[in-house]
């Protein structure tokens, strides 16, 4: 049920989809060489994220500075990236779905047990599974409540309150909000880079994020 979520999400132009913190899995460490559309470095890096981060009022720039503070199991997290650039006990599952023959969409997995769904880049089966790349993640509360606290934006995750997130990084592209639910969507003008946000009863309970989906 999530992968299909979170399929239907990353197929979207305008997508938003469907969380409560505990206790993460065991932190680890942390690169990037694959086709000619990948040209950065990707990794989980130990950098610290600065709270300080001031958001840009203009679009893109607040985009880009919310994909430099998505961190991974505490730690900094750079798009594309392999299961590997996780840390130890991360892999992609073999088990991918493939929507419109363009969205290849697999589970991440930590020591074989389901955290949550990616969207992998350029998917070739006859890839080693080592080789492959993500360029979309996405954590919800349907995923197991031992993995709730993994995926943040400048320290920002599931259970809590939806009303930090305007505080602290302003007016979103796109709004939809109804008694209950709240949905709130960051993207570039050029709909490239997107950061999606759902709340129900002002709790946040869906994190997606999706970078550069001309790379797909």
């Amino acid at each position: 049920m999530t992968l299909l979520l979170s399929a239907a999400i990353v197929a979207s132009a305008a997508a938003c989809g469907t969380s409560t913190p505990v206790t993460s899995v065991p932190s680890t460490e942390s690169t990037l060489s694959t086709q000619s559309a990948v040209s950065q470095a990707s990794a989980v890096s130990d950098n610290p994220i600065s709270s300080e981060t001031k958001y840009s009022d203009d679009n893109d720039t607040k985009v880009k500075q919310m994909l430099e503070n998505v961190t991974f199991d505490g730690k900094k997290l750079s798009f594309p990236f392999k299961a590997s650039d996780l840390g130890s006990g991360y892999s992609f599952s073999d088990d991918v779905s493939v929507y419109e023959n363009k969205y290849a969409v697999t589970y991440l997995l930590y020591n074989g047990e389901k955290v949550t769904t990616v969207t992998l880049l350029q998917y070739d089966s006859k890839k080693n599974i080592d080789e492959w790349y993500a360029y979309s993640i996405n954590l919800s509360n349907t995923d197991d409540i031992k993995f709730h606290d993994l995926l943040k934006i400048d320290k920002i995750g599931l259970g809590d309150d939806i009303n930090s997130v305007i505080s602290k990084f302003g007016k979103p592209t796109k709004t939809d909000e109804s008694e209950d639910i709240k949905s709130y969507m960051y993207e570039t003008n050029e709909n490239v880079n997107k950061i999606t946000i759902l709340s129900n009863n002002n709790f946040i309970e869906y994190i997606g994020v999706t970078f550069n989906l001309r790379n797909r």
